[in-house]
């Protein structure tokens, strides 16, 4: 809940409009006692005000009969939900579409090759050292081309080794 919160006062707009679009889906999943959770986090007034007058509209979802859940848990599912493209069948896309956005578009537009791996060593050694080439010191390209090599190893069904 920490780092939702301190979204809150992102200069960017859309990153605060996703806080509170987080904000408002724990409270739906969770109920009050996301209320008095949010009130242990001495908010400023003038936010407490508006996440209370958005949460007053919203209808808590009755709670299961599996018991409480944690806010953490709850709030790292619901991350992975919010995604409302992930039903239209353009949903395979929309990681090259992030990527555009995130920089070199001629880059992310390539089609990846599949790489086949033959043995769970083999797969070991590809991600070792792809692994090797993610660190912060190495060049964006540098990092770029290993996730794609990270993808072709997905497409050539390296997922199928345990």
């Amino acid at each position: 809940l920490p780092p939702i919160l301190h979204m809150l006062n992102d200069p960017n707009h859309s990153v605060r409009d996703a806080a509170i679009s987080c904000i408002e889906e724990m409270y739906t999943q969770i109920g009050h006692q996301f209320q008095e959770e949010l009130q242990r986090h001495q908010l400023p007034s003038y936010m407490v005000k508006d996440i209370n007058s958005r949460l007053e509209r919203i209808e808590p979802k009755p709670r299961s009969s599996e018991g409480a859940r944690s806010i953490s848990a709850t709030s790292d599912h619901k991350f992975t939900n919010l995604n409302p493209k992930k039903s239209s069948p353009k949903a395979k896309s929309s990681s090259r579409e992030a990527s555009v956005f995130a920089g070199d578009g001629d880059i992310a537009e390539k089609p990846v090759d599949p790489v086949k791996v033959y043995s769970e060593k083999e797969l070991v050694r590809e991600m070792e050292k792809i692994a090797s080439t993610l660190i912060p010191e190495k060049d964006w390209s540098h990092r770029i081309a290993a996730m794609q090599r990270v993808e072709g190893l997905v497409v050539g069904g390296a997922a199928d080794y345990p």
